[in-house]
């Protein structure tokens, strides 16, 4: 080895400087500076003591002479080694927040996934219901055009049926003429009118309640955190079948049902018999 040095100390010089250089540029700052600083303190104390006779001096000028720069070194790496505390803090705290948000991305890909999966079968339900629910809402408009024929306002005859207009022709043969509110108690409900109309209302709701209820059926089990994005998907399928007004105006209807039931029996609407069997059948609801 030392005759390879001898022979070409220039190259030895070149490898030594690379290896210095590479050494510095993956060593880390925090601790390359306070290197260098040490080695700096420990040759300005050797080259000071030299100066100063360091020889002549006594053990114990020997030995506060080391301790005073023994300390300075020993400050020197106590403030290193808090900084590279404080810089391993920050690299856990930033892995922790960069986990928290795989987790929260991860989370969001699984929320998806089941909205996915819970639209899919949402689809797929309406789909197989498709038929039963176009039968109710036809049912439920041929009563609507059956009533508004028997029972005639002073609607144009030329005005195209809509039923989610027309179901207001029902609300206003019950109501007195005055009367403004949509939910009718029994004494907005006139006196006169027919027990057959009642009937048709009693239809209209009962077909209403089973689209309803259908439609209910399929989100049974959705989760909270998905509830939001199935109801939407939901209404927009009950406006493809023209029916999203069912569920605005069914609390209403059933509302004026009870209290024409109730007006059926007071003002002895329809026949005696008709009359018995509702005020039964009011009283067993009222004690369920």
């Amino acid at each position: 080895m030392l005759r390879k040095i001898k022979r070409n100390p220039k190259r030895f010089v070149l490898y030594v400087w690379l290896h210095f250089v590479k050494l510095n540029k993956e060593a880390k700052k925090l601790l390359l500076i306070p290197t260098y600083v040490t080695v700096f303190i420990i040759i300005f104390a050797l080259s000071l003591a030299i100066d100063k006779g360091f020889n002549k001096l006594t053990l114990n000028e020997v030995g506060d002479f080391f301790a005073g720069f023994a300390g300075v070194i020993a400050f020197l790496w106590i403030i290193v080694t808090v900084l590279l505390q404080n810089r391993d803090l920050n690299l856990q705290y930033q892995e922790i927040k960069d986990l928290k948000v795989a987790s929260v991305s991860q989370a969001r890909s699984l929320l998806s996934a089941e909205v996915f999966k819970a639209l899919e079968y949402v689809n797929q339900q309406f789909s197989q219901k498709y038929e039963y629910l176009e039968a109710r809402r036809e049912c439920v408009d041929q009563e609507l055009k059956d009533f508004m024929v028997k029972y005639p306002s002073d609607r144009s005859p030329q005005t195209l049926f809509k039923a989610k207009l027309d179901i207001g022709e029902v609300w206003g043969y019950f109501k007195k003429q005055d009367v403004k509110t949509l939910y009718l108690e029994i004494d907005d409900i006139k006196e006169d009118f027919d027990y057959e109309a009642y009937l048709k209302l009693q239809t209209i709701n009962y077909q209403i309640g089973l689209a309803l209820g259908a439609i209910d059926a399929i989100a049974v089990n959705v989760s909270s955190e998905i509830e939001n994005q199935i109801w939407q998907n939901i209404l927009t399928m009950e406006q493809q079948l023209m029916i999203e007004w069912y569920r605005d105006f069914s609390p209403i209807l059933k509302h004026m049902e009870k209290s024409v039931i109730e007006a059926i029996v007071k003002y002895e609407i329809g026949s005696s018999f008709n009359r018995q069997f509702i005020k039964a059948f009011s009283s067993q609801d009222n004690n369920d």
